[in-house]
């Protein structure tokens, strides 16, 4: 009874759109990167695909009753379908089902945008091992933060791996400053007084971290 109580509270939140999805070229995959993106394109020519349960397409969830399937893939599989897009772009750069998109689609062209720092390969892939490609993956364009990251989407899926730093930053202006200084950060450790003896002092000449403060900061 709760578990049915959550599922219609839930349903009461959520967006309903009636008619179906309109024909555009450019679709966004996830919502995530929608306020980066959509600057570069008209709004005639350019829709997202909710896939966080925020916004649901009545048309669509129909069309995946009538297939007994009301997996998130299949839904998307539908909307791809009906918007028939030239150009589908994501930032959610770790969903297997994106890179299989070319199997089902293979006149449209994928584009991947790095959204996170990836620091352990299942990062990417939780179920893959770093070794194994996903089952017949292929992405367009992969546009990621270096070269070191492009070789382990590499190890995943096949493509064309485009270095090119953070998208995001890439769009904040860098401003030229005349100055030139020299920053110093100095290593913090909380709880230790000005008069603490630094213990590598010389026999007879102690030293306080005070005085190493004190001097660095006239430097």
């Amino acid at each position: 009874m709760r578990r049915l109580w959550r599922l219609l509270k839930s349903l009461t939140r959520l967006r309903w759109r009636i008619l179906p999805p309109r024909h555009k070229p450019v679709l966004l995959y996830f919502v995530t990167g929608a306020d980066v993106i959509a600057p570069y394109f008209t709004p005639d020519e350019f829709q997202v695909l909710d896939l966080r349960e925020h916004e649901v397409n009545l048309w669509v969830a129909l069309r995946c009753l009538f297939d007994r399937n009301l997996s998130a893939q299949n839904y998307a599989l539908i909307y791809i379908e009906i918007v028939n897009p030239k150009l589908v772009i994501t930032f959610i750069d770790n969903f297997p089902a994106f890179f299989q998109l070319k199997n089902r689609f293979p006149e449209i062209t994928t584009v991947l945008i790095q959204n996170g720092v990836r620091v352990d390969p299942h990062d990417l892939f939780e179920s893959n091992s770093p070794a194994t490609k996903l089952h017949k993956s292929f992405v367009d364009k992969m546009f990621v933060f270096g070269s070191a990251i492009g070789a382990t989407y590499a190890k995943y899926t096949d493509g064309e791996i485009v270095p090119i730093g953070s998208f995001k930053n890439n769009l904040v202006p860098i401003t030229k400053s005349n100055k030139q200084t020299v920053a110093y950060i100095s290593t913090y450790r909380s709880g230790i007084a000005r008069t603490t003896v630094i213990p590598d002092s010389l026999p007879g000449f102690p030293i306080q971290y005070g005085q190493i403060i004190d001097r660095r900061e006239q430097t």
